[in-house]
């Protein structure tokens, strides 16, 4: 406890300097890096966040001159986790309980954090095993569901068999986020998330599943005009997600929305299973 303690008090100055930091980045400044001391673990977060800009900085060079409509769909994959709208909540919930002494739930979301940018870069892979994948959603819930004090929990049913099949990174959190930001329903109690990861028929499947209002036939059939080609402004992630696992696997994937109404809805993603080396 006293640990926990000395690192709850020195993280909120240099996670101020972090928020700040970020008026650069929304500015479209991703040559400045930010340099942070202090307790390890904001530390550690910080040469993330650097180790994500600097290989957005990388990506846009790329777009220029190679392989232009799959590296911008990397692109903004990894620009959309550095959203400011989800780190300066984040970091502003991290200053909120370092205030309050809520010292474990700092360390806890400082870390998933930091681990959270780790996992989204890869080393600039954009294939991962599923086990970092769903290591990835783990972290992004963590840091919601610390962010919405308890309003949803969440359940992970894996088969030990899939975790060393590839995926597409970054794949389940858009699917996540859409079922808190748009699938959580705490009228009666804390909403559920349920990620789920399984093989049927020689496929593998990924789910997301929310117990929430469910969505009208008639509206899901916008949605898929939105996912599958771009029809309005919505649905971004979504139809990041759909791009980048059309352009890996053609035409042998399926993304696929089920929804009951007062029930759940369920983001599932089908792709050809293929072993991790």
């Amino acid at each position: 406890m006293f640990a926990t303690s000395l690192i709850a008090n020195g993280i909120s100055r240099p996670i101020h300097k972090l928020k700040n930091h970020m008026q650069l980045i929304e500015s479209g400044n991703f040559y400045q890096l930010i340099e942070i001391s202090g307790q390890e673990e904001v530390v550690a977060l910080a040469h993330s966040f650097n180790a994500m800009i600097e290989e957005i900085r990388s990506l846009m060079d790329k777009v220029l001159i190679e392989q232009k409509e799959k590296r911008e769909t990397e692109l903004q994959a990894l620009q959309n986790q550095i959203n400011p709208h989800f780190l300066y909540n984040t970091l502003d919930s991290i200053v909120y309980l370092s205030e309050n002494k809520q010292n474990e739930k700092v360390v806890e979301m400082v870390i998933a954090l930091s681990r959270f940018f780790r996992i989204s870069i890869s080393r600039g892979k954009n294939i991962i095993s599923l086990n970092e994948e769903l290591e990835h959603a783990r972290n992004y819930l963590l840091i919601q569901k610390i962010r919405y004090l308890d309003k949803f929990d969440f359940t992970f049913e894996v088969e030990d068999e899939v975790l060393n099949y590839k995926t597409v990174k970054l794949s389940l959190q858009p699917l996540i986020e859409n079922a808190i930001y748009h699938g959580i329903n705490t009228e009666y109690g804390a909403g559920k998330i349920i990620i789920r990861a399984f093989l049927k028929d020689d496929m593998l499947v990924l789910e997301v599943e929310d117990d929430g209002y469910g969505i009208p036939d008639d509206e899901i059939e916008i949605l898929y005009q939105q996912v599958k080609y771009g029809q309005l402004s919505k649905s971004v992630g979504l139809r990041n997600v759909y791009q980048r696992l059309k352009i890996y696997y053609g035409d042998t994937f399926e993304f696929v929305i089920d929804s009951e109404l007062d029930e759940k809805t369920i983001f599932r993603l089908v792709v050809p299973k293929e072993r991790a080396k």
